[in-house]
């Protein structure tokens, strides 16, 4: 018998309380009225041999999907702030590339990209004296009808001159491009978007997200959709040592996801469709005396978000998260089976599909 006890996170990434899911009577699809497949209690004594599992929904993580962005977003502003309170001034550009130095936006893109064009930006008005520091973070957004990527770059500055700016955006033409017709840019064009931020770090942190935590009415360029798979078009870029954080070496647990290459369209296309299962431990800091929870991965599961919330009836919105004690993963797959209705596919993980350790 496997038992829930627990529900759903909150929306914005952090655990939210658990939340009750009602018993259910009796197994979708089945006939009669047998016995509660998944017992609902909050206090449970786990029955010998019995271990603890996790269900939660998966989504496709994913920068370009209009629910997934919210979350990460939100967290993302929430690490942003303290940053930007280290900055000594605080600027907002906006740099744009002219379309028709370019076949595509694709290619506008990807040159850009390889020239690493905003870093050598930065590079030179900081040898010019212009900015406080060298650190950036810059959102990307899509113009709707040349469907070309330009640039947000908050910058730690408090004047930079617009024509140092102009003069060093210039330098990135290609030298395939000849000389610059008559009234077109010589790249691409510059502004100030915001000149100071007169709410401070939080301020520009909120302005600099809205590009993030939202997604266009026109929806995604296509060639943006149809990357991902062998180039990334990351929404949002820093430079190096931006966060400030100690590299902190790793430990290796022996268990890996496997990552499929997929394009942003095909990952879109998945969000909610599958659910992560987890293995539960429980350990002791020998120094704190502190139990500790641990996690670890053990399977991608054909069970959609609408299924688990079918058995979490009661859930806030989010991250649905469901806890079951079982006494194998083969017993907690086929509990979850028999509670939905329906066979459950395990899409990756646990060696073979329907392996039992």
């Amino acid at each position: 018998m496997a038992v829930v006890v627990s529900g759903s996170d909150g929306l914005g990434g952090a655990d939210g309380d658990e939340t009750q899911a009602g018993p259910r009577s009796e197994a979708r699809g089945g006939g009669g009225s047998p016995p509660p497949l998944l017992e609902h209690s909050q206090n449970v004594v786990t029955g010998e041999g019995e271990r603890e599992y996790e269900v939660s929904s998966c989504g496709c993580d994913c920068w370009y999907c209009p629910d997934c962005c919210k979350r990460k977003g939100y967290n993302l502003r929430a690490e942003l702030v303290p940053i930007l309170t280290t900055f000594r001034g605080l600027m907002m550009l906006t740099l744009t590339i002219d379309p028709e130095l370019f076949p595509t936006a694709r290619d506008a893109y990807l040159y850009l990209r390889k020239q690493r064009g905003i870093s050598r930006l930065m590079r030179e008005l900081d040898g010019l004296g212009h900015l406080h520091s060298r650190r950036y973070f810059y959102v990307v957004e899509f113009q709707q009808r040349t469907e070309q990527a330009h640039f947000h770059v908050l910058v730690d500055a408090s004047h930079i001159p617009k024509a140092a700016i102009d003069a060093a955006w210039s330098r990135l033409r290609p030298r395939w491009a000849g000389p610059v017709s008559i009234n077109r840019p010589a790249f691409g064009m510059t502004r100030f978007s915001v000149g100071t931020f007169a709410g401070g770090a939080l301020h520009a942190a909120r302005y600099a997200t809205k590009y993030l935590v939202k997604t266009p009415e026109h929806g995604w360029p296509a060639w943006v959709m149809g990357m991902g798979k062998d180039r990334r078009v990351p929404r949002y870029q820093t430079s190096r040592g931006f966060w400030q954080r100690d590299t902190v070496p790793s430990t290796p647990t022996g268990k890996t996801r496997e990552a499929l290459p997929r394009t942003y369209a095909d990952r879109l296309a998945e969000c909610g469709m599958f659910s992560n299962l987890f293995g539960l431990t429980e350990r002791i800091d020998h120094e704190t005396g502190e139990v500790q929870r641990e996690r670890a991965w053990l399977a991608r599961l054909g069970l959609s978000e609408d299924r688990l919330r079918e058995l979490l009836p009661d859930a806030r919105a989010g991250r649905l998260r469901m806890t079951l004690r079982a006494g194998s993963v083969g017993a907690c797959i086929d509990a979850l089976r028999l509670a939905v209705g329906e066979p459950i596919r395990v899409i990756s993980g646990l060696g073979v599909a329907g392996a039992r350790p």
